[in-house]
């Protein structure tokens, strides 16, 4: 071993990640899922360290870089940057958590992101400054008087992961003393404190001039507000289903006893120039389950259109762990809690699959010679990519092969342990068949040098090695980093590496010190891109 390698989770000798790339594999995986090796309390410890750290010594950078990885779309899931940008806000500098405040509507773009942070800002002992105070009313007077209703209606409140308690606007509001920055806003606030003040509101409204006492004006109520206060009373199909088209309401909004209704679905499916892609990716079941979705319908139809625009999908920003999430989902007929089921439609499942397809969609291959090494060792079978069950790291291995066999017309595929063997993954294969090839692939320990060894001993030129790991390794009598500098020297070849992480560990079998080595960490279109800009060098 070298004097700057340390001991990994399971045993082996390897090198840490730099306090800024741990961050990103944090932001971008997540580590609510335990790695083969190591507890899901272990590496959120360790990882909060990190960022603990980074804050200390360069908190504007790191609020900046939480920013742009939620802004982003690589994370599957936004709640680990709220909790970064919570954490930057209670425990870093006053100017790291003045650029926390100013950050937080451009992290928390939702109400559920913005309950999940008030909620981890009390866990971290945050209190309600006078910078909170701010943040929290810029969070609200910030948005249009219509996008700001949309907040209000359709996250009315939320349960917070892990801690039991529900947050609603009203205890937003109360606790950090917004106030609103128009009438109207003023309006839809006084409604969302308090729902049985119903009617016009009386909003306090000062004088331009000091010389004149303050006056009153009288603001009506958003319309859409009061179409949703009427939806809450009615038992009348129709009825809900005229106020959904004329007034664009969403799911949230509708009582649960009409959620039943094939007919209001389709209004929902169809308001407002169509229900957004996320809402309808997370609702196909249901649609499936109550009839409005069927072989040869109008609304089976449609769906399969969006999801066959592939502008639309880039524009919605819809995760590819997201659509695989879905498509696995649907195609399983019943829900993984309750007593939902279906029959899924195989048009509506295929254009699934394809809008999965889409999220890589925009990889231009290199025509370099890849050697795409899959770690197929038994820790690549424990833990979940960005806490999506049953999406462990072999099955993102699986797909990213298949990424690789789809888009670079030079290249070799094989699957690595304790030994090397041809993992017979093809441009043709579906998403199913290359999982069901990781599935038949022999599992033993791990030896990340075995594609070097191999390759140098058999002479084949290779432009790129591409390792895919969840980078707990222990195995070989020879380090990855050194095996590669040998092929270099044997075969006279520029030849790179790039490792990419399929799990939130602060290890890498890449050496930091050699610029033909590259970390990659998350599962998206740019961890595809980024390798192939490392490729081009």
């Amino acid at each position: 071993m070298r004097p700057d390698q340390v001991k990994n989770n399971a045993g082996g000798f390897v090198f840490e990640t730099s306090p800024m790339d741990t961050l990103d594999r944090f932001l971008i995986l997540g580590s609510e899922s335990p790695t083969y090796y190591a507890s899901a309390k272990d590496l959120t410890v360790k990882n909060v360290q990190c960022l603990d750290r980074l804050l200390k010594s360069q908190g504007l950078e790191t609020v900046a870089h939480i920013v742009r990885i939620s802004q982003s779309g690589r994370a599957p899931k936004n709640v680990t940057a709220v909790f970064a940008l919570a954490y930057a806000s209670v425990h870093g500098t006053a100017e790291t958590k003045k650029a926390a405040y100013e950050a937080l509507p451009k992290v928390c773009r939702i109400g559920t992101d913005l309950f999940a942070f008030a909620e981890m800002r009390k866990d971290l002992g945050g209190g309600s400054g006078a910078g909170a105070r701010k943040a929290f009313a810029s969070w609200y007077n910030s948005r249009s008087d219509d996008d700001l209703v949309y907040q209000l209606i359709k996250y009315q409140g939320r349960q917070t992961a892990g801690s039991g308690s529900r947050w609603t606007h009203r205890d937003v509001l109360r606790k950090y003393h917004v106030t609103p920055g128009s009438p109207v806003r003023s309006a839809a606030i006084r409604w969302a404190v308090d729902p049985t003040n119903l009617g016009t509101r009386t909003v306090l409204r000062k004088s331009r001039k000091a010389s004149r006492v303050d006056t009153y004006e009288r603001v009506e109520l958003p319309a859409r507000i009061e179409a949703f206060e009427r939806l809450k009373q009615t038992k009348s199909v129709p009825e809900a289903v005229q106020l959904v088209r004329e007034h664009n309401l969403p799911r949230e909004c509708v009582p649960t006893e009409l959620l039943n209704s094939p007919e209001i679905w389709e209004a929902l499916l169809y308001a407002g120039g169509g229900m957004p892609m996320h809402a309808m990716v997370r609702n196909l079941a249901k649609m499936t389950s109550v009839g409005l979705l069927m072989p040869l319908s109008k609304a089976s139809k449609y769906v399969v259109s969006v999801l066959s625009d592939k502008e639309r999908i880039q524009r919605s920003k819809l995760h590819p762990v997201d659509a695989l999430k879905a498509l696995l989902t649907y195609r399983s007929g019943h829900g993984m809690r309750g007593s939902l089921s279906w029959t899924p439609v195989s048009t509506i499942a295929d254009a699934l699959e394809g809008a999965f397809y889409s999220g890589f969609h925009s990889v231009v291959p290199t025509g370099k010679n890849w050697y795409l090494a899959v770690d197929c060792s038994g820790s690549m079978g424990g833990g979940n990519i960005a806490g999506v069950p049953g999406f462990t790291p072999y099955v993102g291995a699986a797909v990213m092969a298949m990424l690789m066999a789809r888009t670079e017309p030079n290249h070799a595929i094989m699957g690595f342990s304790s030994t090397l063997v041809d993992l017979p993954i093809r441009a043709s294969d579906t998403l199913d068949a290359a999982i069901d090839k990781m599935h038949k692939v022999v599992w033993g320990a791990t030896d990340c040098a075995l594609p070097m060894i191999i390759a140098e001993s058999q002479k084949l030129e290779v432009d790129v090695f591409c390792a895919i790991t969840d980078n707990e390794t222990w195995c070989g009598r020879v380090h990855p980093y050194k095996a590669l500098q040998n092929y270099r020297q044997a075969m006279g070849r520029a030849a790179k590496l790039a490792v990419v992480g399929m799990t939130a560990t602060d290890f890498t079998i890449a050496d930091p010190n050699d610029g033909g080595m590259l970390d990659v960490v998350g599962f998206d279109a740019a961890a595809a891109q980024i390798m192939c800009d490392f490729a081009r060098g």
